[in-house]
């Protein structure tokens, strides 16, 4: 057997029904425990955006609301897109309702992600607060090795994975077929990127706290002009997706959609589908927000 050849069966063995049925399972598990902290806790979620940090003596580099952005900066982009197009296609429309059900059952996990990010963080000599998974692992699990591993692994993907291939590469095509050179687009990406994450991580958010709401408002004006554009056709569609999501294809569609939504620009290879839960992306920004909390 090749090496690439042992590292595709691997990979599919780790990627693939063991690792979603434990996600799922442990979504579930902690949905009941926190007693649905994704419902219950949504109007409290509403009320912590409101603050302002400078008005009050919190500890912390970002507001709430700059977290919020700066956590939705990276998971929304042109996967939200295609990779729905991809579910939809592998999966037919009955993907769609166990797009939404693994979506909301992935959200205490993504709820005990931050807490955690929050309770291990730490405070620097500068004033900056520090914390994601390899303070976690460091200081929750006690273990300085398993921080340093993940810290080394989630650097080089960062560098060379998906932290930055797909979506220079994603930018640079799209620009090429607007004419515009490869070499010039990357220089301005690049030129861009480092202006803002030069600046740490009040700078990255302060970034997205002006970029991400308008993002957000356009994805969700789009999705109503559709909707609107095919109001006739709403009855048939929920139909299709009831009727259809117990189907075999719908299963994979859904588990295949969200995982490169969240993850992969490989929609196929990519089997896990809960949102932005592996990497601990989104724990960076968390912990650096302004809280009533000591370290």
């Amino acid at each position: 057997m090749l090496f690439s050849e042992l590292l595709c069966s691997v990979y599919e063995f780790i990627w693939g029904f063991p690792l979603i049925t434990l996600l799922v399972s442990l979504g579930i598990y902690f949905s009941w425990r926190l007693r649905f902290v994704q419902v219950r806790g949504l109007g409290a979620a509403f009320r912590c955006l409101r603050k302002d940090g400078p008005e009050h003596d919190l500890v912390g580099n970002i507001s709430h609301f700059a977290a919020l952005c700066t956590a939705l900066s990276a998971t929304l982009g042109t996967g939200n897109i295609v990779g729905i197009a991809v579910a939809l296609k592998v999966g037919g429309p009955g993907a769609l309702f166990w797009m939404i059900l693994s979506s909301f059952f992935s959200l205490p996990l993504k709820y005990a992600e931050g807490t955690l990010a929050v309770k291990y963080r730490v405070l620097r000599a500068d004033g900056t607060l520090a914390g994601g998974p390899m303070y976690t692992l460091e200081r929750g699990l006690k273990s300085p090795f398993l921080a340093k591993l993940f810290a080394v692994f989630g650097a080089a993907v960062a560098l060379v994975g998906i932290g930055t291939m797909a979506q220079t590469y994603s930018i640079a095509t799209a620009a090429q077929s607007l004419g515009v050179p490869l070499l010039a687009s990357a220089s301005v990406v690049t030129f861009v990127t480092a202006l803002v994450i030069w600046g740490g991580l009040r700078r990255i958010a302060e970034t997205a706290e002006k970029i991400v709401p308008f993002m957000v408002l356009l994805y969700l004006v789009a999705a109503m002009v559709i909707l609107v554009l095919k109001a006739d056709r709403w009855s048939q569609a929920l139909r299709l997706i009831v009727t259809e999501a117990f189907s075999s294809s719908s299963l994979l569609g859904g588990g295949t959609g969200l995982g490169y939504t969240r993850y992969y620009p490989d929609g196929y290879h990519a089997r896990t589908f809960l949102p932005r839960i592996w990497p601990g992306k989104c724990c960076h920004c968390l912990c650096g927000r302004q809280d009533e909390m000591a370290c």
